[in-house]
C-alpha cells in the first residue's frame, strides 16, 4: 500500500464520509445515497494496493466534509463527527489485535457479498450481514461509538442497521488510513499538508 500523503487523504475522507452519513441517518432518517453506496461497497475491497481502489468514485461528499474538519476555527468544526471518528480510529486498533474478531467480520462480508449479485449494496438484506458483523464483534469493545440523534430514528430498525454498517465501513477507512501510513501524530502535526493535499484532489475532481 503506497503511504503518500495523497493515499492518506483518500483513506481519510472515507473514515469522516461515513461518519458524516451516520449523523445524517440519526438526526434526519436518511443519508445522501451516492455517499452512502460508496462508503458501504468500500467494505467488499480487501485486498486494495491503492486507496483509490477502494474509492473509486472519487469520494467529493467525504472530501468536503474532511475538508471542513481540517481547515477553518476549531470551534466550527463538527464534534459529533470527531468524536465518531476518533473513536473508530481507536477501535480499529483494538480490532487489529482481535483475529478471532476479523475472521468473524470477514464472514459477514463474505455472507453480505453473496447477496450482491441479486441485490444492491443498500438493499436491507446486505445492510443487515454487514450490520450485523459490527455488531457481533467491533460494538463489544470499548469505547463503544455511542450515537446521538432523534430517537424515533435511533429504534427504527432499518435506519440502526445503516448506522452499524456505516461504522463498519469507517473501521474499514481506518485500517486503509493505517496501512497508508496514518497516525494519530500524523492528524495531529500534518494537519496542513492533509489540508492541502485535500484541497488539490478536490480542485483535480472538478476540472
Amino acid at each position: 500500500m503506497h503511504t503518500d500523503t495523497r493515499n492518506q487523504v483518500i483513506a481519510l475522507s472515507g473514515l469522516f464520509q461515513a461518519t458524516q452519513l451516520v449523523k445524517q441517518l440519526a438526526w434526519e432518517g436518511h443519508a445522501e445515497l451516492d455517499a452512502l453506496e460508496q462508503s458501504l461497497r468500500s467494505v467488499f475491497i480487501r485486498d486494495a494496493q491503492d486507496a483509490s481502489e477502494v474509492y473509486p468514485s472519487g469520494q467529493g461528499f467525504g472530501l468536503r466534509v474532511l475538508r471542513g474538519q481540517l481547515g477553518g476555527d476549531p470551534q466550527s468544526r463538527d464534534v459529533e463527527v470527531t468524536r465518531y471518528s476518533a473513536s473508530l480510529l481507536q477501535l480499529e486498533r483494538k480490532l487489529a489485535r482481535r483475529g478471532d474478531m476479523r475472521n468473524k467480520i470477514g464472514e459477514r462480508i463474505t455472507a453480505a457479498a453473496g447477496l450482491l449479485s441479486e441485490h444492491p449494496v443498500t438493499h436491507a438484506a446486505v445492510v443487515a450481514q454487514l450490520a450485523a458483523g459490527y455488531q457481533d464483534t467491533i460494538s463489544t469493545l470499548s469505547p463503544r461509538v455511542m450515537v446521538n440523534g432523534e430517537h424515533s430514528y435511533l429504534v427504527n430498525e432499518e435506519v440502526a442497521a445503516q448506522i452499524r454498517a456505516l461504522l463498519l465501513a469507517g473501521i474499514r477507512a481506518a485500517i486503509l488510513w493505517r496501512q497508508c501510513g496514518g497516525s494519530r501524530w500524523r492528524l495531529l502535526f500534518g494537519r496542513s499538508s492533509l489540508m492541502h493535499a485535500t484541497d488539490k484532489i478536490i480542485h483535480s475532481q472538478l476540472q
